[in-house]
């Protein structure tokens, strides 16, 4: 995963949207697992479409996880 995108990502949440740790944890957590989902394809995150990331959700909602 690119790291650049995700120090620049919890930049934005603690500077701009002044959200908590946890929420920034979360984030984090949500976009390391979207990473790697892709990523077995060889798909970097840099290059991910609206495609991936619709492909990602339905994945999710048949594990059973929420989508959100």
């Amino acid at each position: 995963m690119n790291r650049l995108i995700t120090d620049e990502f919890e930049k934005y949440l603690q500077d701009k949207r002044s959200v908590s740790q946890n929420t920034i944890l979360s984030y984090k957590r949500d976009i390391a697992r979207f990473s790697s989902f892709i990523e077995k394809d060889g798909i970097d995150i840099i290059s991910a479409t609206r495609n991936h990331i619709l492909t990602y959700i339905l994945s999710m909602q048949d594990e059973g996880r929420a989508n959100t």
